[in-house]
This record gives structure tokens, C-alpha cells and sequence, in this order.
């Protein structure tokens, strides 16, 4: 009896994974600029442009877990990519110490620049194999604040 409700509770949070997975990323994702869009509703729809950084990083992690958890998927994998890739492009302030920006517009264009030290991040990766999801070797860069 036991084993039958562990399996049911598996089965349930697998389609909820699922079900989450899917909604980012058949909503979320930007197909013109790359990264994701974190301002959605229930159904989907995009109410805001502008891009949260952190969020940026905290997708390009979770899928790229996915891959190594669950299985290398492309469309995961693919997802990972947008992600750090719009990261590394549109979200570090070179000329500031490589801090990060806070927001950034659907396109990249700074928003918002993060202002405190309790927001510094290091070590945000930037893998060859997207968080190991490759077997390629990961390679870190510095995105401090």
C-alpha cells in the first residue's frame, strides 16, 4: 500500500514538472531576442518586456538541470542556451567592474543596475556544456555587482 502512494505521489509531481516545464517554455521563452520573459499570466500572456537578470540565470540553471537529472532534451537544452547566452550578452555592465544590471528591456538595453553588495553574484556559469549538460567541461565567468 505504501509503495502505491509513493508511486502515485511520483506520477503527480513528474506531470506537474511536467506541466511547469512546458508552460515556460511555450510562453516564456523569447524567440526574437533569446532569454526568457518572467512577466506572464496564468495563461501565458507576456504583460511586461522587461527581463529580470536573476531570472535569466536561475532558467539557464533549471533547464540545464533538467538535462542531468531527467535526461538531455534539445528543447531543454536549447533553453539553457537563450538564457546564458542573452546573460552574457545584454546583462553584465563591462564598463562597470562587470556588474550586473537588475532589468533589462526584451532587446537588452539596461534598466536598472544592481546597487547592492548582497546582490553580487560570481560565478555565474558559463559552460561549454551548459551546466554540465554536455559532459564539456564548465568554465566560469565573473558577473560580480
Amino acid at each position: 500500500m505504501e509503495r502505491e502512494k509513493l508511486q502515485a505521489w511520483r506520477d503527480w509531481v513528474r506531470a506537474e514538472l511536467g506541466s511547469c516545464v512546458s508552460f515556460w517554455l511555450e510562453h516564456g521563452m523569447d524567440k526574437e531576442h533569446g532569454g526568457v520573459y518572467t512577466c506572464l499570466t496564468r495563461d501565458g500572456k507576456v504583460f511586461s518586456t522587461d527581463k529580470s537578470v536573476w531570472m535569466q540565470g536561475r532558467c539557464a540553471w533549471t533547464f540545464s538541470y533538467l538535462c542531468r537529472v531527467y535526461g538531455k532534451k534539445q528543447e531543454w537544452l536549447d533553453a539553457a542556451k537563450s538564457c546564458l547566452d542573452f546573460l552574457e550578452e545584454h546583462c553584465i555592465n563591462r564598463t562597470a567592474g562587470d556588474r550586473l544590471y537588475f532589468t533589462v528591456t526584451a532587446d537588452g538595453k539596461p534598466l536598472l543596475l544592481r546597487r547592492l553588495l548582497r546582490h553580487r553574484q560570481r560565478g555565474v556559469l558559463r559552460p561549454d556544456g551548459r551546466a554540465g549538460t554536455s559532459g564539456a567541461r564548465a568554465q566560469s565567468v565573473s558577473a560580480g555587482v
